[in-house]
């Protein structure tokens, strides 16, 4: 978490050493406060996208599930997004919402598994009269023609002939 800008650095709290810049993160050996991972010495660069890095990180800390972060150089955790509605975020570290909600579910914003289950909320079972392809964010109703008569319908059903 701590930079050491050249020679002479007799401890961190000097003119010449000092934490690491916010959005980014310092490891070990690194001579500057922002760095890049190209002119700079040591093992630091800007936060990756999927963490954050407030002043003074050595590590990266991870997005938490549910949430996911597209940018680089993010400085604290609000930049990590609530998981887009239609898809769940399962693990953390996530730059990206890429993972579909399952077929006969819908998932809000922060869903955090693709099929509900017990103690969540953000992933709902569709309801009877309606269907949920996979990425669903509502239930959707079914057409003139067909039905659902049971939850977790990912497609409706044609109304039989007679």
């Amino acid at each position: 978490g701590y930079y050491c800008d050249s020679l002479g650095a007799v401890n961190l709290n000097s003119t010449l050493a000092g934490q690491c810049a916010a959005g980014y993160y310092c490891q070990q050996g690194v001579d500057v406060p922002m760095p890049n991972n190209v002119t700079n010495q040591g093992i630091g660069g800007p936060c990756p996208a999927g963490a954050y890095c407030p002043i003074g990180t050595s590590s990266p800390t991870s997005c938490a599930i549910g949430t996911y972060n597209p940018v680089t150089s993010a400085t604290n955790s609000t930049a990590c997004l609530p998981c887009r509605a239609g898809y769940y975020c399962s693990q953390t570290g996530l730059s990206a919402a890429t993972a579909q909600c399952a077929g006969g579910y819908y998932c809000t914003g922060g869903a955090t598994v693709a099929t509900a289950q017990l103690g969540t909320t953000a992933t709902v079972v569709c309801p009877i009269g309606n269907y949920c392809p996979a990425g669903s964010t509502t239930p959707q109703g079914c057409a003139a023609g067909s039905y659902s008569d049971q939850i977790g319908l990912s497609a409706c059903v044609t109304c039989p002939k007679g």
